[in-house]
């Protein structure tokens, strides 16, 4: 769930509720299509995939509580980036849940605008 929408010069934040477990992280790719929705069954993960090219992984997310966590980014004031979407997907510690014991969730996609 997206909370504070990403401008360029602000930071935008996304919120993750009843995360199975506190050990959260999130991974973004700037592209959904060339290489998604990428199945996760052969890394132990039977109907979980991956929905973006995840170019980085192991964003961290903040929080409390085991449910909600937060992940801050900021987006750096450039009119470059006006127009890109970037594509979020967290993960989560999930013991017994598959053979990898992670889940992974369904997809967010930011679409960086100006004020």
């Amino acid at each position: 769930k997206s909370a504070n929408r990403p401008i360029i010069g602000q930071t935008a934040s996304a919120l993750l509720v009843l995360p199975t477990s506190n050990i959260v992280g999130v991974h973004a790719g700037v592209s959904n299509l060339q290489y998604s929705p990428v199945s996760l069954s052969n890394f132990g993960m039977p109907g979980c995939n991956l929905l973006h090219s995840a170019e980085v992984l192991g964003l961290p997310m903040t929080g409390s509580t085991n449910q909600l966590k937060q992940l801050d980014i900021l987006i750096p004031y450039d009119p470059n980036l006006v127009g890109v979407s970037l594509h979020l997907q967290s993960y989560s510690i999930a013991p017994g849940a598959n053979q990898a014991n992670l889940l992974v969730t369904n997809g967010i996609t930011w679409l960086i605008g100006i004020q």
